[in-house]
């Protein structure tokens, strides 16, 4: 569906002489970017309103697209399925949260040091539909550390005061280094998605 409206607004660019044809593609991909954004950020909202934690949930928003961003992870072949893998992880990220009492300081520290040394041993991981070039995996990786050491000490520091962030920090650090290991694994077994599942929402 996404794509498909993608091409849509593409093709009408085309047509009406706004965008050169070469173009297309370009804006095709920055069309999809932006839809499955906003798309992630509508399930989010909906997934904090109705667990009634709207405001840790565009916290968790922020943590996971900056990680991600730097980080890169698993990449679903449609975005139906990533729309879907985004939404359960979510949820279990807020389940976690509203459940948090059996959370103990020691298991977010645990948390914190696996999710840290899979961030510093693979990233940046990348996209199967963007390589990224020598200098800009050297960037990515750097600013994926910074970031993941900064959110490392606010998560720490917020521990006697501020439980709840530091769990819902620890917590989005574990789940982009567990998208990242898995895409490692799959990445090493050989196992690779169909790119023209898209093409079929």
């Amino acid at each position: 569906m996404i794509t498909r409206l993608s091409n849509m607004i593409a093709n009408f660019f085309v047509e009406k002489g706004i965008i050169k044809s070469e173009e297309h593609e370009i804006y095709v991909y920055g069309a999809e970017a932006l839809f499955s954004g906003l798309s992630n950020l509508l399930i989010l909202i909906i997934c904090g309103i109705l667990m009634d934690e709207l405001l840790i949930a565009l916290l968790f928003f922020s943590v996971f697209n900056i990680m991600r961003k730097y980080c890169g992870g698993y990449h679903a072949a449609t975005h139906l399925k990533c729309n879907l893998i985004f939404t359960l992880n979510t949820l279990t990220i807020l389940l976690l949260i509203k459940n948090y009492s059996f959370i103990s300081e020691w298991l977010m520290i645990i948390a914190i040091i696996v999710s840290d040394i899979i961030i510093f041993w693979l990233a940046p991981i990348e996209n199967v539909n963007k390589s990224l070039e020598k200098y800009e995996k050297k960037k990515y990786r750097k600013i994926a550390i910074i970031f993941s050491m900064i959110f490392t000490i606010i998560a720490v520091l917020l521990i006697p005061f501020n439980k709840i962030v530091s769990i819902m920090i620890s917590l989005t650090l574990l789940s982009v280094s567990f998208a990242m290991l898995c895409t490692k694994i799959i990445k090493e077994g050989g196992i690779v998605e169909n790119e023209s599942e898209k093409n079929d929402l």
